[in-house]
């Protein structure tokens, strides 16, 4: 089955907002991220071009690479970070 260029395109777009999504209510590991990418991009290379195959392991790229893309806009608050001295109960 061949896969047009606009309905890749689409699904290749809609995994990275899902992956955005559900990285917006569980944290995944940075390993399985990461182990997930590699093997990913390791079947793309070895799967037919312009394939179903080939569009689930992009999706599945894609998808890893918003879950990363929201991990890592999430600051770290920690004594170094200004926001760390907020007390919100000292608000008059």
């Amino acid at each position: 089955m061949k896969i047009r260029k606009s309905q890749f395109v689409f699904y290749v777009c809609l995994s990275f907002i899902i992956g955005v999504a559900i990285a917006t209510f569980f944290i995944v590991p940075w390993l399985i991220i990461y182990v997930a990418g590699l093997v990913s991009i390791i079947f793309i290379i070895f799967s037919p071009p312009k394939s179903l195959l080939s569009l689930i392991f992009f999706c599945l790229l894609f998808f890893n690479l918003g879950i990363a893309r929201l991990q890592l806009s999430i600051p770290i608050i920690n004594e170094n970070h200004i926001a760390f001295y907020n007390n919100p109960s000292d608000a008059v």
